[in-house]
């Protein structure tokens, strides 16, 4: 049976801890992931590692929550502060291009990478899959909020559920990645960037 994700306290010594693992499954993945080489980045104990994780694969799976938590929190604090920001219908659709994947921006797609990579080391990680969950729902509530704010100034159709376009961003942006697969031309990008902008100015924005 797996054992449940670990849940470090907030000091300043479990923070290094996932940092240094974050930085060790970036570069090598988690085969090449040990627990001395965590202390030794982090400049703890392996001892101390234990006694907030448990075991190794404890400190994988908390380390692979911190690594979803992050891609999230940058990518959506991007989204809110350009959907915001936003004045004009234009605008809402930037943001709403850009959190969908379609801008080919670098940083994005590294992230939206890294996503997918963390949800495929939960497939047979039922504990860790209800955790990543817990973010997910997390982060569409705080999405909701910056939907909610556009819909009251009249940029988006105030007749869709906010919740459900979240949702529909989120599984849209993360879904991109297959676009980046595929995508082996300009012209394939420019089609797809138009195609999302037809639908999203059709069902979505305030006509």
């Amino acid at each position: 049976m797996e054992n449940k994700v670990p849940e470090p306290t907030n000091s300043d010594t479990a923070h290094s801890v996932l940092l240094a693992g974050i930085a060790i499954l970036n570069l090598h993945g988690e085969a090449e992931l040990r627990v001395v080489d965590v202390a030794r980045i982090a400049g703890v104990s392996v001892g101390t590692i234990y006694s907030h994780f448990n075991s190794r694969d404890g400190l994988i799976k908390a380390v692979r929550v911190e690594q979803y938590r992050e891609c999230l929190s940058g990518e959506l604090s991007v989204f809110s502060s350009s959907l915001e920001s936003a004045n004009t219908v234009d605008e809402v659709l930037a943001a709403m291009l850009s959190f969908c994947g379609s801008d080919g921006n670098a940083s994005g797609l590294a992230a939206r990478w890294t996503r997918v990579e963390v949800l495929g080391s939960a497939r047979r990680r039922p504990q860790l899959a209800a955790a990543l969950a817990q973010e997910n729902m997390l982060h569409i509530d705080r999405g909701v909020k910056s939907i909610k704010l556009v819909q009251q100034r009249g940029l988006i159709d105030a007749k869709v559920d906010p919740q459900a376009l979240m949702a529909l961003f989120d599984s849209w942006s993360t879904g991109s990645v297959n676009m980046d697969l595929l995508a082996g031309t300009l012209a394939d990008q420019k089609q797809w960037v138009a195609l999302t902008d037809k639908v999203l100015r059709s069902a979505v924005l305030k006509r």
